[in-house]
């Protein structure tokens, strides 16, 4: 695990990628047990070419011949277009129930071509060390990145909070293939009172793609305002580069709380963690079900906001900082007394 110190910004970026290892050194060990039944079960193997012959006569497959010149030759340059030329046979066919009937001939034929071969050991333990070692040298190289990607990122925020960082490699799945780590969780400041840590899913492919991200609020993560702001500015950074330095103004609907009203009249700031949308329909709807509320049109920067929805034509977003954020203006549109009467 290393730890690295961003000059001028006092913040700790952790790599980890313990659960990377763990993950690939079950998934190897996995190989290295199959491996070593396969080769016992070969022991027993008893090697049938008339059962294969008269089960591939028997569907009426027109090229038993070729597959008779193989077990006479044992050339094993031929097996694999033999069984290509089985299985394009089969596809061609178009008939599911021949699967029950090709299906043990493949596997003999593999089999047999495991033991022409010498039942030669793949996966030796001396071989799964190596191939983890390379793995994880790879996705240390990675994670790396992804440090130097955030380390950007942070120094290109106004205002840093000095929360932690913690770069997680992601796990390699079953269904995943063995594969060097791309993609991390990234967690960002301390536990809450519930032990939950504020964490993203970031994904390193041709692009940056961001997943998972939690809503303001949300106090199973969030305990405090800081920690919140750092944590959507680092998304929204990561996300454009340039947020903070060319932003942009856009002009969004909010529904309040009719008792708030007073609050919201000539405001020049709004509390943090409120919602926002591209949709005034969206707003009244949302203020006719969870009123009495009064729906506004709101004027404001969008580096004080985080995209929580990104629809064709409906966005939502929301406000984003310590306690309080600035607009340009925000104009009250419809009353919650109006609202009643729809």
């Amino acid at each position: 695990m290393k730890i690295y110190k961003i000059s001028q910004i006092q913040s700790d970026i952790i790599i980890d990628l313990s659960r990377y290892i763990e993950s690939i050194r079950q998934r190897i060990n996995d190989y290295i047990d199959f491996d070593y039944q396969e080769r016992e079960r070969l022991k027993q193997y008893q090697f049938q070419p008339d059962w294969i012959i008269k089960t591939l006569e028997s569907i009426q497959y027109p090229n038993t011949e070729e597959v008779r010149n193989f077990f006479m030759s044992k050339d094993l340059n031929k097996l694999h277009d033999i069984l290509m030329n089985i299985f394009s046979w089969w596809k061609d066919k178009k008939d599911q129930k021949l699967w029950s009937v090709i299906s043990p001939v493949a596997r003999a034929l593999n089999d047999y071509d495991s033991v022409l071969q010498g039942n030669k050991i793949t996966w030796t333990e001396e071989y799964g060390e190596a191939r983890i070692k390379e793995l994880v040298s790879q996705t240390q190289k990675n994670m790396d990145n992804i440090k130097k990607m955030i380390e950007n990122a942070i120094s290109k925020i106004p205002q840093w909070n000095d929360s932690s960082v913690k770069i997680v490699a992601s796990e390699i799945y079953k269904e995943n293939d063995l594969d060097e780590g791309k993609h991390a969780i990234i967690e960002v400041g301390g536990k809450s009172s519930w032990g939950s840590v504020p964490n993203f899913t970031l994904f390193v492919d041709d692009k940056i793609e961001i997943d998972d991200v939690l809503e303001g609020g949300d106090d199973d993560f969030f305990t405090e305002s800081e920690g919140q702001a750092d944590y959507f500015n680092l998304i929204n950074v990561l996300r454009n580069p340039d947020a903070f330095m060319n932003s942009k103004a856009l002009l969004l609907y909010t529904a309040r709380p009719i008792q708030d009203r007073q609050q919201y009249l000539d405001a020049e700031t709004i509390p943090s963690n409120i919602f926002l949308t591209t949709s005034y329909d969206f707003a009244e709807g949302f203020a006719i079900e969870s009123g009495p509320r009064d729906v506004w049109k709101v004027k404001i920067l969008d580096k004080y906001l985080v995209k929580t929805m990104d629809a064709p034509n409906h966005k939502q977003y929301q406000t984003i900082g310590k306690d309080k954020v600035p607009v340009i203006s925000i104009t009250l549109i419809t009353g919650a007394e109006s609202l009643r009467t729809l």
